[in-house]
């Protein structure tokens, strides 16, 4: 343990910025690997939950009915297009949106942007349990069930990897804490869908 006067000297030294991301994230470290929420509706990176049908390899069509090129975006193209911001640690000036206590710790609601776009995260002040884990749920089509999820175990690091936010309605935030990742979230350990 440093001495208190150390300590001081190191934040006065990184900054402001540093103390902030410091103080809304936690001091865990960045590499802690988030997972894919589980259970039986666990799904990888390139499944879209919406969508039971097998792939094949046959090459698609790049063109319309009449012959001309479509234009698209390339994201929607690469199925390997990840939105997820895997360390929002990198955010600087990120806000506090909302907070919700449980028995589990205190669940924050955070946003920021990075590179233009604006992220939303969760993390957990003071976790009770290390064994537990803190979900970020994404509502894509306004049903308020969760579309795409990543968890962390308390234990590595007390944040979420974040997730772009929308200027439409449909797309909502939701935290959790998890004491059994294969089980739904229980109602009094989860923030109000934001």
């Amino acid at each position: 343990m440093q001495p208190t006067g150390t300590l001081a000297r190191r934040i006065a030294a990184a900054g402001a910025g540093t103390a902030m991301a410091l103080t809304l994230l936690g001091a865990a470290p960045a590499d802690a690997d988030p997972q894919v929420r589980g259970g039986p509706e666990h799904r990888d990176d390139n499944d879209d939950p919406k969508d039971d049908t097998p792939k094949d390899d046959a090459p698609e069509d790049d063109g319309s009915e009449d012959g001309t090129p479509e234009v698209h975006d390339p994201k929607d193209d690469d199925p390997k297009h990840d939105p997820w911001l895997y360390d929002p640690a990198i955010i600087e000036g990120g806000k506090v949106g909302s907070s919700t206590k449980t028995e589990s710790g205190t669940i924050h609601m955070a946003y920021g942007t990075y590179l233009g776009v604006e992220y939303a995260w969760a993390w957990v002040q003071d976790p009770a349990n290390p064994d537990e884990h803190l979900t970020l749920d994404v509502d894509l089509d306004g049903d308020r069930q969760w579309d795409d999820a990543r968890y962390v175990r308390l234990g590595d690091r007390q944040y979420t990897p974040a997730y772009p936010t929308a200027k439409f309605q449909e797309r909502a935030f939701q935290a959790c804490v998890l004491t059994d990742t294969t089980k739904p979230c229980e109602e009094d350990l989860r923030t109000p869908w934001w």
